[in-house]
């Protein structure tokens, strides 16, 4: 067998169309041409021409590689479960070779020694993103991390540096602000208890988040409480008079307030204020 024909595709300067005995045999990337010093006439066997129908679809895989990587860094477990969809992808189609488990980390270590994947640097560019974007605390980073980056302990807490304990605690204002701001017809106490699950659930450590937590006041809310409390007292009586009275209506008026979050002293005077309508 010979090549009896090497052009230069018109789409893609840089790949060409090697055939083979005058017929199409495949289409290679410039690499693959220069790696095994193809040229017209040149007499190949099945060996040979088996050799270069794998380098080209390694080669295929390295750019479907760099292209995935065009859109944004990725950790090495993202990109190793990449190129195993992409070997899943060559599987189903005919005629077509699917890259080896030993070729899909032999690119990963190509890339790796380029310089294209670090997963320490990744790691930090994605502490600083989502604490600075998102405001999200260590613990949830950290876990996203571990679990959906595949970045190892030891690099995580190195990438942790990224994000020290003043910056959490700046987010951890602007997230207490905007909840006050965002939530003000809630009972100072049910306020509280809801702010503080929301900065756990955001990722904090219950140390720093007590902390900012016990420099807390709600005056404001404290001072509206007595308001919400008589709104909702009278929607209550309003609504469950005619079914309950006395002793039942009292003590299912104090359950729905205290579920409401309002103080239960508070509860007590309102009743106390409102006997005669109770009774009614």
């Amino acid at each position: 067998m010979k090549i009896t024909k090497i052009a230069q595709q018109q789409k893609q300067a840089n790949r060409y169309s090697i055939f083979v005995d005058d017929e199409f045999f495949i289409g290679v990337d410039q690499e693959i041409l220069i790696e095994y010093a193809l040229r017209k006439d040149q007499e190949v066997d099945q060996n040979l021409l088996d050799k270069i129908k794998s380098a080209e679809n390694d080669h295929k895989l390295y750019s479907a590689a760099i292209n995935y990587l065009s859109y944004g860094m990725r950790s090495i477990k993202e990109m190793r479960d990449y190129l195993h969809k992409q070997r899943d992808k060559k599987e189903k189609e005919e005629d077509s070779i699917a890259p080896s488990e030993e070729v899909i980390e032999n690119t990963l270590d190509r890339l790796i020694r380029q310089g294209y994947l670090n997963d320490l640097e990744y790691a930090k560019s994605y502490v600083r993103t989502n604490y600075t974007l998102k405001s999200k605390g260590p613990n949830i980073i950290q876990n996203e991390l571990k679990v959906k980056k595949g970045i190892n302990e030891m690099t995580i807490l190195d990438a942790m540096d990224e994000y020290p304990e003043e910056e959490q605690s700046e987010n951890i204002q602007t997230l207490i602000d905007k909840f006050i701001r965002t939530k003000k017809s809630l009972p100072p106490k049910m306020m509280r208890n809801k702010l503080y699950t929301h900065l756990l659930t955001k990722g904090f450590d219950k140390d720093l988040v007590n902390q900012h937590m016990s420099e807390l006041t709600f005056d404001d809310a404290e001072d509206d409480q007595a308001d919400m409390l008589e709104k909702e007292a009278d929607k209550y009586l309003r609504k469950h008079q005619r079914r309950f009275s006395g002793y039942d209506l009292k003590q299912k008026m104090i359950q729905s307030l205290l579920s409401k979050g309002f103080d239960y002293e508070m509860i007590k005077i309102w009743l106390e204020d409102n006997e005669a309508e109770m009774n009614e």
